[in-house]
């Protein structure tokens, strides 16, 4: 960012303006890294985000219900991310994903039904008020979310259901404004907003491709001036953006990131699976990942590379990663302390091998018998064996070792 400002071709007013931008952002979502280490303090940052959007989601929902979702387009707040109709939709869809995983997991709250019935008015209000911003990038969010869902479910059949009923409400509830602006996602011919933002891209691509290394630094598209329209036009799409401004390298390490992210979500629930006490972090972490799957689809219609919802999720998945590396190196260390010469990767003593006294060797093998039979565990039982022997152990460490028979009286 900082080299690619320094070359960068636009005026330097419009470098100024998105570079302390984008500073503030950035450094704003490192002070976050300081103190997001546990779980409770993940989990009031992203009750923070909540209760944050939906004052402006309940707000949109009485207006779109007044109105009736025609002659107007519901936003956030004026002069803030959420002011525009569509980044307000997109941060929406990437909210929705936390309302369910805050419903399952929270310790913040209490799990009653009280609590569960608010969750769901809310997920409510924030469908209708994303119809009531008319935005096309969410009509784009939609079917990646429904998708993803629908294959993580269990009860593919009430989701298909409730997936029906969603789309009826719409139907009905959506004005014919509302079907007008939908229409043009097909029809692009016809729309004005639509031709702008392949010309846009058009210039995008045939600027990166005369500055491939460094591109044209923040404010380059000031130099893509519309006649027709009388203003310069922005990028439209956060690919073509960070294409442009940052050019081919800088392309490779924002994407990098984000798809980085999205694949150590779906990899951290592979890891925490060994570990109940650990399904919280697998769950969120595949959650943050369909939030930021959300951002960048909705984001190839919205210039939104420096929006500071999605950098905050991206610090939340980097948090979650990092406490279950640190809950997982903790536990492995204290095998490691029970069998100091030996890896995890290998088989554990067997048991013609000497134990210490007190040591749960039933905690290690209940089944060793069966175990036996079937052929060797794998490492995940392997792994999942010793974690539950060391927590024994330092059971029984606390308890004051093993109780020692008492000898008979003579």
């Amino acid at each position: 960012m900082n080299i690619t400002t320094y070359f960068g071709n636009s005026p330097k007013f419009l470098i100024d303006v998105k570079y302390d931008l984008a500073q503030e952002i950035l450094l704003g979502a490192a002070a976050m890294c300081l103190f997001l280490n546990s779980r409770i303090r993940i989990e009031g940052l992203i009750i923070v985000l909540i209760a944050a959007i939906g004052f402006y989601v309940g707000r949109g929902f009485v207006v779109t219900v007044l109105t009736g979702g025609s002659g107007t387009f519901v936003v956030g707040g004026d002069h803030s991310p959420l002011g525009d109709r569509n980044y307000f939709a997109m941060v929406i869809w990437m909210i929705i994903p936390m309302l369910m995983w805050l419903s399952s997991y929270t310790i913040i709250f209490p799990k009653n039904k009280i609590f569960q019935l608010t969750l769901i008015a809310f997920a409510l209000t924030s469908a209708i008020t994303i119809v009531g911003t008319q935005s096309r990038g969410a009509l784009v969010a939609a079917p990646v979310f429904f998708a993803f869902f629908f294959l993580q479910s269990r009860q593919k059949i009430s989701f298909i259901i409730f997936g029906l009923m969603a789309a009826l409400i719409v139907l009905f509830i959506a004005p014919q404004d509302w079907w007008d602006r939908m229409d043009t996602i097909v029809n692009y011919e016809d729309d004005g907003s639509a031709l702008a933002r392949l010309s846009t891209w058009e210039f995008a691509w045939n600027y990166t491709v005369n500055h491939p290394i460094f591109g044209g630094g923040f404010g380059i598209f000031s130099l893509n001036f519309n006649a027709e329209k009388g203003r310069w036009l922005t990028a439209h799409s956060i690919y073509f953006e960070v294409l442009a401004e940052h050019g081919f390298v800088g392309f490779f390490l924002f994407f990098s990131m984000m798809f980085g992210l999205v694949y150590s979500g779906f990899k951290i629930r592979r890891r925490c699976r060994p570990y109940p006490e650990l399904a919280w972090a697998g769950d969120l972490g595949v959650k943050l990942s369909v939030s930021i799957l959300l951002y960048l689809t909705a984001g190839a219609f919205l210039s939104v590379a420096f929006h500071p919802i999605a950098y905050d999720l991206a610090i939340l998945a980097m948090a979650v990663i990092h406490v279950v590396n640190r809950e997982i190196a903790q536990r492995e260390n204290a095998v490691r302390g029970r069998y100091p010469n030996r890896r995890l990767s290998r088989e554990l003593p067997s048991k013609n091998v000497d134990q210490p006294e007190g040591a749960a060797t039933s905690a290690l093998a209940p089944n060793a018998d069966e175990s036996t039979k079937k052929g060797p565990l794998s490492w995940r039982d392997r792994r999942l064996a010793a974690t539950a022997e060391a927590e024994a152990n330092a059971q029984l460490a606390r308890d004051g070792g093993p109780m020692q028979p008492r000898m008979p009286r003579r």
